[in-house]
């Protein structure tokens, strides 16, 4: 006779050695480059665990914005409470430090690479339905990249505590 409760423990015992577990922080970045101390923008970071020593090592980047960033009649606009069509984008940095994050992720993203090329890559389909759940309509008031953020980090934290029963 088959052992089904045997082979449940095996097979989700097995699924737990592809699973990762993920590592976020969440940094601030100036929104004008003309006035960077004004970090109200946020991104967030995710490495995938077991973590190296380095954290700032084989890391990705997600953050939320519109998608075209705004001249200065859009500034008013977005300031005004308009919506605009919002993008998340998502990079990969290989090698980086807590003081040159943002100037990396900055000069990764004025490239204007690929970004759901970066978010397969990833390779992580939950965090894929994490993405595609996310309305990207963007208001600077109530559905910016600190809603964004905020929602994004509660849903990976979901995904490490299903991870831990695994």
């Amino acid at each position: 006779m088959i052992n089904y409760t045997l082979i449940t423990l095996f097979f989700l015992n097995f699924l737990s050695f592809f699973s990762y577990s993920y590592r976020i922080k969440v940094f601030n970045s100036a929104i004008f480059s003309f006035l960077p101390e004004l970090k109200l923008h946020n991104v967030v970071t995710v490495k995938k665990e077991p973590i190296e020593y380095n954290e700032f090592n084989n890391f990705y980047i997600f953050d939320y914005t519109p998608k075209q960033q705004p001249d200065a009649l859009g500034y008013v606009k977005m300031f005004l409470g308009y919506e605009l069509p919002g993008i998340i984008r998502v990079i990969h940095i290989e090698k980086s430090s807590e003081e040159k994050l943002i100037e990396d992720w900055h000069n990764v993203v004025k490239t204007n690479p690929d970004y759901k090329n970066y978010l397969n890559k990833f390779g992580d389909k939950r965090v894929n339905n994490i993405i595609e759940k996310w309305e990207t309509t963007f208001n600077v008031y109530s559905h910016n990249c600190r809603h964004f953020s905020a929602y994004f980090s509660k849903e990976i934290e979901k995904i490490n505590q299903l991870n831990k029963k695994l």
